[in-house]
C-alpha cells in the first residue's frame, strides 16, 4: 500500500509540473485556460479594433466563464496573441494589458482586424516581384513601415556592419520601390522605401497620394456571445482521480493498521 501511495503522489507531482516544463521560446501567456488547452490554441500575433455590441467588446476570464475581465470601448486596439475555437464553434482571442493589469479572452466576433502587412500581401501580392538585396542608407534613421502607404513606422539608425536585407520588391502608385524585410534586429515583417529609406510620411507623400488599400469591413455584432461552460478538463479529471485514490488508500492503510 505504501508503494501505491508513493506512485500516486509522484503522478500528481508530474501533472503539476507539466506547464512548467513545456514552456517554449515563443511567448506563451501565464493563463490557466491557455495551459489547459495549449494544444488547441493557435499562435496568432495580430492587432484588432474592439467592435462589440453596445459599443463595447467584453473580455472574459476564459471562454468557459461568464466572469468579465474587462470591457473595452469600440475603436481601441487589442493585441491577440493566441486564438481558440470552442466546441460550440465560437472563436476566441487571448489579449492582455500590462499597464492596466488585466488579461482574458474576447470573442473574435467582437473584433475588427487592423490592416497589417498580411492584409497588404493578400491584396497586392500579384504586384510584389522577386528581388533581393541589402539596404544602403547613409546618415539618418531608416524608417521601417508596416506596409507601403501605412502611417505607422519604426525609425532607428542602421549599423554599418549589420545592414537590413530585403527580399521581395513592390512598386507603389508613385513609382517608388519598397523592399520587404522579414527580420532585422528584432523587427519583423516590415517594409522600407528603397528610394528614400530615411524619409518620413509627410516627405514621402507631400505631392503623391499614399498607396490606396482596402480596409477590412464586417457587419456590426448586434448580440452578445452566449457562453456555455464546457465539461471538466482531462487534467482536472486525472487530478480528481488521484485525490480520490490517495484518500481511499490512506483510509484503507489506517484501517488495516488499526486491525
Amino acid at each position: 500500500m505504501k508503494r501505491t501511495f508513493c506512485l500516486l503522489l509522484a503522478l500528481m507531482l508530474v501533472l503539476a509540473l507539466v506547464p512548467a516544463v513545456s514552456a517554449d521560446v515563443i511567448f506563451e501567456p501565464e493563463d490557466s485556460f491557455y495551459w489547459e488547452h495549449r494544444g488547441e490554441c493557435q499562435y496568432h500575433q495580430r492587432t484588432y479594433y474592439a467592435d462589440g455590441p453596445d459599443n463595447v467588446a467584453v473580455v472574459y476570464r476564459s471562454p468557459e466563464s461568464a466572469a468579465v475581465a474587462e470591457r473595452v470601448k469600440n475603436g481601441l486596439e487589442l493585441w491577440i496573441s493566441y486564438t481558440y475555437r470552442d466546441e460550440n464553434g465560437i472563436s476566441w482571442g487571448y489579449t492582455e494589458n500590462y499597464e492596466e493589469d488585466w488579461s482574458g479572452w474576447v470573442p473574435m466576433d467582437y473584433l475588427l482586424l487592423k490592416y497589417d502587412f498580411i492584409c497588404f500581401q493578400e491584396e497586392f501580392g500579384a504586384r510584389i516581384e522577386a528581388g533581393s538585396g541589402t539596404l544602403e542608407a547613409s546618415g539618418g534613421e531608416v524608417r521601417f513601415w508596416n506596409y507601403p502607404g501605412s502611417e505607422d513606422a519604426v525609425a532607428f539608425a542602421v549599423e554599418g556592419d549589420y545592414p537590413p536585407e530585403y527580399e521581395g520588391v513592390f512598386t507603389d502608385d508613385a513609382g517608388r520601390q519598397w523592399g520587404y524585410i522579414g527580420y532585422h534586429m528584432g523587427i519583423r515583417n516590415v517594409w522600407v522605401c528603397l528610394d528614400a529609406p530615411t524619409a518620413d510620411y509627410r516627405t514621402l507623400y507631400a505631392e503623391a497620394s499614399p498607396q490606396q488599400v482596402t480596409h477590412p469591413v464586417k457587419e456590426q455584432t448586434d448580440s452578445p456571445v452566449e457562453i456555455k461552460p464546457a465539461g471538466p478538463s482531462l487534467n482536472g479529471i486525472l487530478a480528481a482521480v488521484c485525490v480520490i485514490a490517495i484518500l481511499s488508500g490512506g483510509f484503507l492503510w489506517i484501517t488495516r493498521k488499526k486491525k
